[in-house]
Order: structure tokens, then sequence, then C-alpha cells
């Protein structure tokens, strides 16, 4: 069985003894912290806020920029009743911009939320039209280009997402 109190242990000692804290480490605690694998009492809540602290002290680890980025999509998509547009259109661009970063490391998961964000709110345009202005990647700012960039990498998701695609528009060559 993993020992999740153990792996945290380690994970903030290997944290606490490197100068910048070593990115896979902070990565780790913060992906146990998101999944709920903790036995500590600390509320889902807490877990998330301690999960985006260590997410952004992994600085540019694309993982960590992936986890974070979901985390911002899912308080976002939670909350959307009690913020304003802006606040909305802020967070949205904020997450995409660093799913964004993340897929210039070459790390393909970000064109994934991307995509998958895309296709979540297709049928929003003036969301997308709005976001558009506030994004660093204007140009690829569809689901298909996003799905073809993550392609690249023979990723088995986004190849099933992009035929789905593809059917949904017809597009059937």
């Amino acid at each position: 069985e993993p020992d999740y109190e153990k792996a945290i242990y380690y994970y903030n000692l290997s944290i606490s003894n490197s100068n910048p804290p070593y990115p896979v480490a902070c990565w780790s605690l913060g992906y146990i912290l998101q999944a709920g694998y903790c036995s500590d009492n600390d509320n889902s809540k807490t877990n998330i806020d301690k999960a985006k602290y260590y997410f952004s002290l992994a600085g540019k680890y694309p993982p960590a920029i992936c986890n974070l980025s979901k985390i911002i999509l899912s308080e976002t998509d939670s909350q959307i009743n009690s913020l304003t547009c802006e606040e909305i259109i802020n967070q949205y661009s904020l997450a995409l911009n660093m799913a964004n970063e993340a897929a210039t490391y070459d790390w393909f998961y970000g064109h994934n939320i991307i995509a998958q964000f895309l296709i979540k709110h297709e049928k929003d345009n003036e969301l997308l039209n709005e976001i558009k202005k506030y994004i660093n990647f204007p140009e690829s700012f569809d689901s298909i280009s996003q799905l073809k960039l993550s392609c690249e990498y023979n990723n088995p998701w986004a190849i099933h997402a992009l035929s789905m695609e593809y059917i949904k528009n017809n597009n059937l060559k």
C-alpha cells in the first residue's frame, strides 16, 4: 500500500533542503494534496490551497503549471455565479495562458487542457471572443488547432478527441 504520509514527509524534506525547491517534489506533494491522498484533518479546500502553493513553488515545471491551470479553471467554474464577467474572463485567461506556457515546454497536456476548455465552451462565442483578447496564443485558439498540436506527441486522448471534433463538424475526410 502507498504510504502517503511518508511520501509527504520526504517531499517536504526534499523541498526544504534544496534552493530553489526541487520542482518534481513540489509537483508531487501538490498532486498528493490535490488528489486528496493525505489523511490529515484538513478539508479539501485547505488541501487545494496547499496544492496551489506547491504547484506555484515548482516554478516553470510543466506538470505543476498544468495542475495549477486545472485548479483555476475548476474554481472558476464552481464560483461562476458569484463572479463578475471581468473576473471570469481574467481567471479563464490566466488558466489558459498557463496551460499554453506548459505546452511551450513540450508538455502536450497544456494543449489538452485548452482543447477541453474550448470544447466545453464552444457555444459561448461571446466568452471565447473576450478571452481571446487576453491570451498569448490567439492564432491557435480553437479546439482543432490545440488537438493537432497535442497529436504531434502521439497523445491517444488528443487523437481520439480530434477524431470526435472532426465527426462533430461533419469533416469525415
